[in-house]
């Protein structure tokens, strides 16, 4: 029974005639991606730019335009540059959106508490 329902909801009963959509042109430039021997290291190189990423973790690629990360440790330590004197002196504090309960927590990352938590609504989103 939830197959079924499942399936109807994922039909088209719009009445009018399907048309398929047409997929991207693939890119003629696409960057290439080449693992140093090191697995510390990762080059990244497109048709006129070339970018050493300082880490990269087992397995996984960097995405073609990601900026560089400098610190293994702290995937945010490049998001406060270029910060205003208003808010560049301000709590380091993580934001983490919970879907089952539509609200967020806001958590002290020194103390691994959740010092407040804001209702959402359905399906909240992570922001950086």
């Amino acid at each position: 029974m939830v197959f079924l329902l499942l399936l109807a909801s994922c039909s088209d009963d719009s009445g009018g005639t399907n048309q398929t959509a047409s997929s991207p042109t693939p890119s003629t430039t696409t960057p290439s991606v080449a693992t140093t021997a090191k697995a510390s290291q990762t080059t990244v190189s497109g048709p006129a730019t070339s970018t050493t990423m300082p880490f990269t973790f087992p397995g996984r690629q960097p995405l073609a335009g990601m900026p560089v990360n400098t610190d293994p440790k702290n995937i945010y330590a490049n998001a406060l540059s270029g910060l205003s004197d208003a808010v560049k002196n301000a709590k380091n504090l993580v934001y983490v959106p919970h879907n089952d309960s539509a609200d967020v927590w806001v958590i002290d990352p020194t103390t691994y508490k959740v010092i407040d938590k804001f209702p959402t609504g359905a399906i909240a989103q992570h922001v950086v």
